[in-house]
Formats: structure tokens, C-alpha cells, sequence
């Protein structure tokens, strides 16, 4: 949806845009190709109350205030109490995502060239080089997890996990080969835990202020090069 965010930005901005930061979770179980192939066989997705859920869904919840009562008061009661989420825990949705960590090298390929022909579109819809788009690749805390794991108890790191290094390795290889001006993170989060011992997560999945400050050093450099600001950062 890259193409159709920026177009609807920009008639919302009135001014053209000097540059893009496109990030892209990488997580082959939960992150941004599962969740576009779970649309493609599921439909799309409306948020209620916080939560997505499917248009089938929410047109029936715009249709009965009771049933927007209750759905509103269950995420009340899990926002606000832990026991209640013990007690009742909480089911993840099967249409959120789709699994490709087990997808045929095929079927991953088609979808590096989707996301390479969705930033080409971007590079379009905001009339910028691709060397205005910058790219980065947000690391999985799923896979940290499994490689600290191995570490831990001396095994071998799951096949899904190297395999998915070996697809986003490649990916950006291609995408710098295209002109995106590309910023890999996954080794300095990684980093960040096996070496320093800093967890770079929260207990949600998302970063820690830590995390964002690190690739923060990665991102803001090539910004200020793209707009002609070649000062030094440390």
C-alpha cells in the first residue's frame, strides 16, 4: 500500500516530498508480507476499538450497539487487567497473518518482486529517485529470540530463522541493486542483545526507546545525504 499512503499523504500535506523512510518487519510468521497475504485470502481489515478486524465483522458490529458494548468492554477489561486476560485468555486471529516460513522459495520470490514492484510505485507516486527512499528492514524479536536461544543451549538455529536471513539478505542486495538507497538493521539489534545484553523489545514486540535510538544512527545519516546535508554524524 505504499503508493496509495503517499498519494493520499501528499493530498493531505499540499507540498511535494523531499524523502521517504519506508520500514518493513521482516518476520516471516507475523510481519508485513504474512499480514498483505492474509488480505489477499481474507479481504481487508477495519479497525474497531483499537483492534483490526474483518469488514464482515465490523458491519455487523455497526449494526447492533450491543455487540459494540461488548466487544469495546472485552478490550477495556484487557487493556486494564491482567487477571482478566488469565482468566479468559486471549485468542490471536488466524486472518491476521499468513506463516511463510515454510512457503516454497518460489512463492517468496514472487512476493520480494511485489514488494520491489510496490516501491517502485511509491518511487512514482512521490516523484522521487529511488535514492530519496530509504528503505530499512525491521528486525524480527521472534527470530532474535530463536538465535539467542541456540546460543543459549548450544543447538542449531532453526532452518525457518536461516532461512529467512538468506531472504532478506538477498532482498536487500536486489533493492540496493535498484537503487534504494537500503538500511539492514537486523545485525546491530542483534547486536545490541547477544553482545551488550540490552533487550531491544518490549514486552509487546515492539522497540525500546534503545532500539530506536540505534537504528535512529543507521536512518538519520542517509536522510540528511539524501537531502544534500552531508555533515557528520557520530
Amino acid at each position: 500500500y505504499f503508493s496509495a499512503m503517499a498519494t493520499a499523504s501528499l493530498s493531505r500535506v499540499g507540498r511535494k516530498l523531499d524523502v521517504v523512510v519506508v520500514g518493513i518487519y521482516t518476520d516471516l510468521s507475523i510481519g508485513d508480507i504474512p499480514r498483505i497475504a492474509a488480505v489477499d485470502r481474507y479481504g481487508d481489515q477495519v479497525i474497531f476499538d483499537q483492534i483490526a478486524v474483518s469488514r464482515r465483522t465490523y458491519e455487523a458490529l455497526m449494526m447492533s450497539r450491543w455487540r459494540r458494548l461488548a466487544v469495546s468492554a472485552n478490550t477495556t477489561m484487557r487493556r486494564l487487567s491482567s487477571t482478566y486476560n488469565r482468566i479468559f485468555p486471549p485468542r490471536a486471529s488466524s486472518k491476521f497473518a499468513v506463516p511463510m516460513t515454510h512457503a516454497p522459495d518460489g512463492a517468496l520470490e514472487i512476493w520480494r518482486e511485489r514488494v520491489l514492484a510496490n516501491l517502485h510505485a511509491l518511487s512514482a507516486a512521490t516523484k522521487l529517485p529511488p535514492s530519496r527512499l530509504i528503505v530499512w528492514l525491521i528486525p524480527s524479536n521472534h527470530d532474535l529470540h530463536s538465535i539467542w536461544q541456540a546460543g543459549r543451549t548450544g543447538s542449531a538455529v532453526p532452518d525457518y530463522v536461516q532461512r529467512a536471513d538468506r531472504f532478506w539478505t538477498e532482498t536487500a542486495r536486489r533493492f540496493s541493486f535498484a537503487e534504494f538507497e537500503m538500511v539492514d538493521a537486523r545485525n546491530v539489534i542483534q547486536q545490541l542483545f547477544l553482545n551488550e545484553g540490552r533487550y531491544p523489545y518490549s514486552v509487546s514486540g515492539h522497540f525500546r526507546p534503545i532500539a530506536y535510538r540505534t537504528v535512529a544512527q543507521l536512518i538519520v545519516p542517509r536522510v540528511a545525504l539524501a537531502l544534500g546535508n552531508h555533515q557528520t554524524y557520530p
